[in-house]
């Protein structure tokens, strides 16, 4: 414990200062990056039966994956979907960058082609 004389008060509002500057630092760079982020669109390819519904389902994993496709690394526990994505399609996702920081990116999940079905494509 430390007493409560002028000294330690100047002290202290001193590091609250630089921590309150380092805070609207980063806020600044989040703001940034979720204007990059926002409009992006991911495309992810997957297998799907009849009625275009995908087997298994798009997760929050599979968006990071293609994020970081696109250059943009955002961990996948950041990024929320309002309801499990189980059809082709474009869908909306997320992205919580700091509090009140949020982005908006667009999934668009298409078919993935097996090899079959190319080689019938090209005959």
């Amino acid at each position: 414990a430390v007493s409560a004389d002028s000294g330690s008060a100047k002290q202290i509002e001193h590091e609250m200062r630089i921590i309150r500057k380092r805070e609207e630092k980063l806020l600044a760079a989040m703001a940034k990056v979720a204007k990059e982020v926002e409009g992006l669109t991911v495309e992810i390819k997957a297998r799907a039966g009849e009625e275009d519904r995908i087997f298994g389902s798009v997760t929050t994993a599979h968006i990071a994956e293609g994020l970081k496709a696109l250059g943009r690394e955002i961990d996948r526990k950041s990024i929320t979907l309002e309801e499990p994505i189980k059809t082709l399609g474009i869908h909306t996702a997320s992205v919580r960058l700091a509090k009140g920081i949020n982005a908006t990116v667009k999934v668009w999940v298409t078919k993935e082609v097996a090899e079959e079905e190319e080689a019938e494509v090209a005959e």
